[in-house]
């Protein structure tokens, strides 16, 4: 027999409407900050968590082979700056390593500029049409710039 006096168990989180709302705000000051003290290891977390929430809620998703490849290509880059100096003196070794280099820097820039053209996608898709993401500035600034941007629309969007 149940008791007819307890409260009834409900899924209480809320649909994504498909907005920046979605995203968590976060100070870009701390996105620099996080970045520098993890030597540009939370960088690529700030990325892969903000793509998993924008695939939770915008039809056009970023591939998870391009968000997979650019973290592994990554993982790999960033333990090469960790081998000793005499490994680059093997050239198959230091081909190799220069290969997963540019191999990581063609996944990272798709992956960004895809995020971006994203971004650009759900303000248009609610009506924001001077919402502006410079590409100069996402190439040189990257997460640090599009969480200052995704601050700025939710911000604007409150007002």
């Amino acid at each position: 027999m149940s008791d007819i006096y307890k409260t009834p168990a409900a899924e209480l989180s809320a649909a994504p409407d498909g907005d920046m709302d979605n995203f968590e705000r976060f100070t870009a000051w701390g996105v620099f900050g996080l970045s520098v003290i993890t030597f540009g290891i939370y960088m690529m977390y700030w990325f892969y968590t903000r793509t998993r929430v924008l695939n939770a809620f915008h039809d056009n998703k970023i591939a998870d082979g391009l968000v997979y490849g650019s973290l592994i290509t990554y993982v790999v880059y960033f333990g090469s700056s960790l081998l000793p100096e005499s490994v680059y003196q093997e050239p198959v070794m230091l081909y190799g390593i220069v290969a997963v280099s540019v191999l990581y820097l063609v996944f990272y820039l798709v992956w960004l500029f895809t995020f971006r053209a994203r971004l650009l996608e759900i303000a248009r898709s609610h009506g924001v049409n001077t919402f502006r993401i410079n590409p100069a500035l996402t190439f040189f600034f990257q997460s640090i710039y599009l969480q200052y941007k995704i601050n700025q629309y939710i911000d604007n969007k409150a007002d």
